[in-house]
């Protein structure tokens, strides 16, 4: 018990520095507060919640959140996710795995004769996922201390759903969705050789075999119904799940289809016959190239006259950013690079990039620079592939500058490095994360 409130008390402290809470007496307050409610287990999840609309990819919806920041019921939101072990593992998605599955079962496509791709999501999934009913059927079953049974007992009962918005919310609901991709994949590998992946709740189904939608959307809603309505489970908050059968929202594609083309977390695939054999490409969106040279751009035109700050840009922009612990930049705010989350899988199957990406990944900064008419400057005189400030040759080799005091870039080489944008400036007073910080909000890293 013990241990978890000074957990949570960690989480309070890290919590003033985000919101300029610097006066001890108040800090002391909280503190206080927060313990005495934690030591009496006097916790109202549901009157500290708040829903707001919001509009999300051109769609409204409602969005849970908490309107004080500053209570115990949120702290333990964060503890339930970060320090419950079985939880954190079992409900942190991963966005490689799925898209590891899509290649690796792509790679073999050439040796089937026929093949159906099925794509599927749930309406309005997170509102109407139990998580009574997921804790219930999953989580009440993990390695749990007595405390953390309690509290998590009380949040599902007070807060009946997985509202979008709330960290736990994910969580339930990725548990919910490996089983779901687990349980579908079982059943149509009864009729043959089938694959199921999903990422939140957006489900992906590839089989060597020709099927029709009727046939299909017959076996995902039983299986769905089944895996929603299990009679063991005593909750009385019920799922009421229901999945997209029309549209975009329920597509099924077979060879007889081909040139077959889809996007999913922000790569593109096509998979088309050439020749009589059956073959595909990946790469990135149109979305994630344009808005990358948009930011490359943009942060150029800041030093049009500073050469040197425009290596560094280069540098910077043109590798993937490794920091051992995000958080602790800029008072928690994670700073790693956007790209590197949008692009990181593009490793995985190099030969099978393609064109429009592998001409992006190896031209985009020479693109740039012609785009805004500058002059190359002396650093880009080499065009090679091979060239160190080249993002195809750097992100397929795995290059990397590694922000870390102990084992990464010494923090004279940070100095060095943060000396051109600002000449005046004493680097020498700032620590190695303050250095790190100030070069990636100055080269855009994280846009």
């Amino acid at each position: 018990m013990e241990n978890m409130i000074e957990t949570i008390e960690n989480y309070v402290k890290k919590q003033f520095n985000i919101s300029n809470v610097t006066s001890k007496f108040n800090q002391n307050k909280i503190l206080n507060r927060i313990r005495v409610q934690f030591e009496t287990k006097n916790v109202d999840f549901k009157s500290k919640i708040k829903f707001k609309r919001v509009i999300s990819l051109g769609k409204k919806r409602s969005v849970a959140y908490f309107s004080n920041k500053f209570c115990l019921e949120y702290f333990l939101t964060k503890y339930f996710v970060n320090n419950i072990k079985d939880l954190k593992d079992k409900g942190l998605a991963n966005m490689k795995i799925p898209t590891q599955k899509i290649l690796n079962y792509l790679d073999n496509i050439s040796f089937f004769e026929e093949f159906t791709v099925i794509r599927f999501d749930f309406k309005n999934y997170y509102n109407n996922l139990s998580s009574l009913y997921v804790y219930e059927k999953f989580v009440k079953n993990y390695k749990l201390s007595t405390i953390e049974r309690f509290f998590l007992e009380q949040y599902v009962k007070q807060i009946p759903y997985c509202f979008a918005g709330l960290a736990t919310s994910n969580y339930f609901a990725e548990i919910m969705d490996s089983y779901i991709e687990q349980q579908l994949e079982t059943e149509f590998n009864k009729i043959g050789d089938a694959v199921c992946f999903h990422y939140g709740d957006d489900f992906n189904i590839f089989i060597n075999k020709k099927l029709n939608k009727d046939f299909s959307l017959n076996i995902i809603q039983s299986k769905i119904f089944e895996i929603f309505h299990d009679d063991t489970i005593s909750s009385n908050i019920l799922n009421k799940e229901k999945i997209h059968t029309e549209g975009t929202k329920f597509t099924l594609m077979t060879n007889e289809d081909l040139p077959i083309t889809f996007n999913f977390l922000g790569y593109e695939y096509l998979i088309y016959n050439e020749n009589n054999k059956i073959d595909y490409t990946y790469g990135v969106v149109d979305y994630t190239i344009n808005k990358y040279k948009q930011n490359l751009k943009d942060v150029l035109c800041k030093y049009k006259n500073n050469i040197e700050a425009q290596r560094i840009i280069v540098v910077m922009q043109t590798h993937k950013i490794s920091y051992p612990n995000p958080s602790i930049f800029n008072n928690g705010k994670n700073i790693s690079p956007r790209f590197n989350e949008q692009t990181k899988c593009l490793k995985f199957k190099p030969n099978k990039l393609n064109k429009k990406t592998k001409d992006f990944l190896q031209n985009v900064i020479y693109d740039c620079y012609k785009e805004l008419d500058y002059k190359l400057p002396y650093f880009l005189a080499d065009l090679s592939p091979n060239s160190k400030y080249n993002l195809f040759s750097n992100l397929i080799k795995g290059k990397f500058l590694f922000f870390d005091n102990k084992k990464g870039i010494e923090k004279n080489v940070l100095i060095k490095m943060a000396k051109p944008f600002d000449k005046n400036k004493n680097f020498d007073t700032l620590t190695y994360n303050q250095l790190a910080l100030y070069l990636a909000e100055k080269t855009k890293i994280n846009y």
